[in-house]
C-alpha cells in the first residue's frame, strides 16, 4: 500500500536531522483526535494546504493544526493548536492513485504571525535545482508512531517515477524526487501533506511512496503550480509583506 513503511531498518526522516526552531516557521502538524496524522503547510492567516488523503472520511471537528512546533510531546516558544473550521478537498481527487493529491484547511482563527510562525509561498519547481528539503514527523521505524520531534531531510530531484506506471505517476501533476544518496534519508507515513521546499517556496507536498528506505521507488509529491486557480478561486490571494520577494501567484 502507498505511504506505509515495509522495510526492516530505520527510515525516513529519522535518517536526515533535527529541525532547529524556527527553521520551518510555515510547517504545521495535522491533528485528529489531538493526535498527528500529517504534516500542512501554512498557506496564509485562515487555510493550510495539505494532502487530499490525509482528510478523507475524517470530520473537520476533529481536525486541528498545531503552529510553531517542534516536539509532540513537550510544548515549544509560540507552539498553539488552532481548530479547523472547513475541508476543501481538490473535486478531482482519485483515492486509489492518490491523484490530484490536495487539499486546504481553514482553520478557525487567524493564524498569528511572528518569529516561529509565517506562511510560505508556493512556485513551480526550479529545473536547475537538483535538490529540496522536506520535513516532518514521519514514523522512525517500520509500523511506528510518528517521530516525537520535527525532522528534516533533502532529497534528490528530478528522480524516475515510471516503475509507478501512467496511472499512478502523472508528471504535469506530480513531483518524483528520490532518496539522498548520503544519508538515505526519505518521507515516511504521517509526512503525507508535508511541504517539499526548494529556498523560499514550497514546490509540492508529500503525497505517497513504496517504501521509505533502501531500494524502494522514489517519493511522488503534488505539484503544486499546477493547482494555483483551484487554490486562489478557494483560499484567494497569499500575503504580500514588504519583507518578502514578490511572487508571481499573489
Amino acid at each position: 500500500m502507498f505511504s506505509e513503511c515495509q522495510h526492516t531498518i530505520n527510515i525516513a526522516i529519522s535518517q536526515g536531522d533535527d529541525a532547529g526552531e524556527g527553521e520551518f516557521p510555515y510547517i504545521v502538524s495535522v491533528t485528529y483526535n489531538d493526535e498527528h496524522i500529517c504534516g500542512g503547510f501554512i498557506y496564509s492567516n485562515y487555510f493550510v494546504l495539505t494532502a487530499a488523503s490525509c482528510l478523507i472520511g475524517k470530520s473537520p471537528w476533529n481536525t486541528a493544526v498545531v503552529i510553531a512546533q517542534l516536539s509532540l510531546i513537550q510544548p515549544d516558544v509560540d507552539e498553539l493548536r488552532i481548530q479547523a473550521l472547513s475541508f476543501y478537498i481538490y473535486p478531482e481527487y482519485e483515492e486509489v492513485y492518490h491523484t490530484n493529491d490536495l487539499a486546504l484547511i481553514k482553520v478557525n482563527q487567524p493564524i498569528p504571525y511572528g518569529p516561529h510562525v509565517n506562511f510560505i509561498y508556493y512556485e513551480e519547481a526550479n529545473d536547475t535545482d537538483t535538490s529540496a528539503t522536506v520535513m516532518g514527523w514521519g514514523a522512525t521505524q517500520d509500523g511506528g508512531a510518528p517521530s516525537t520531534k520535527l525532522r528534516k531531510a533533502v532529497v534528490t530531484l528530478p528522480a524516475d517515477c515510471q516503475s509507478y506506471g501512467i496511472d499512478e505517476f502523472v508528471i504535469n501533476t506530480m513531483i518524483c524526487a528520490g532518496i539522498n544518496e548520503i544519508d538515505k534519508a526519505s518521507p515516511c507515513n504521517y509526512d503525507q501533506g508535508s511541504p517539499l521546499v526548494q529556498g523560499n517556496y514550497a514546490i509540492g507536498i508529500m503525497s505517497k511512496n513504496r517504501g521509505c528506505s533502501g531500494n524502494f521507488a522514489p517519493t511522488i509529491y503534488t505539484r503544486l503550480s499546477t493547482f494555483h486557480p483551484w487554490i486562489g478561486n478557494t483560499a484567494g490571494k497569499q500575503p504580500t509583506p514588504t519583507t518578502l520577494r514578490t511572487h508571481r501567484y499573489t
